[in-house]
């Protein structure tokens, strides 16, 4: 019975509090931002997408198997993933490649 004599002020404690506990979170972050990359990194990052080696990707685009492998490792850091197979997927969903 007391219960009920005190609905209305219950009701309007725990909206009030709802709506502190919703301004106190913090704000959402912005949606993904794309990460620059160079073109020589997205036509790295493209051939590795088609299953190109280092090797190959370096003799496709006229570059030494160690630049291919820095564009790699660049890609990886600006896409904050783990591996190429990682970044491939990342960029793909990203709609960069």
């Amino acid at each position: 019975m007391e219960l009920y004599e005190h609905f209305g002020y219950m009701f309007y404690v725990t909206s009030h509090l709802s709506e502190v506990f919703a301004s106190s979170l913090p704000a959402r972050p912005e949606k993904g931002r794309q990460p620059h990359l160079s073109p020589r990194e997205i036509e790295v990052l493209k051939l590795c997408a088609a299953g190109k080696t280092a090797y190959e990707t370096a003799r496709i685009l006229s570059l030494s198997e160690r630049t291919v492998n820095y564009h790699v490792q660049n890609v990886i850091m600006k896409m904050k993933v783990c591996n190429k197979i990682s970044a491939v997927i990342a960029a793909a969903k990203a709609g960069i490649i």
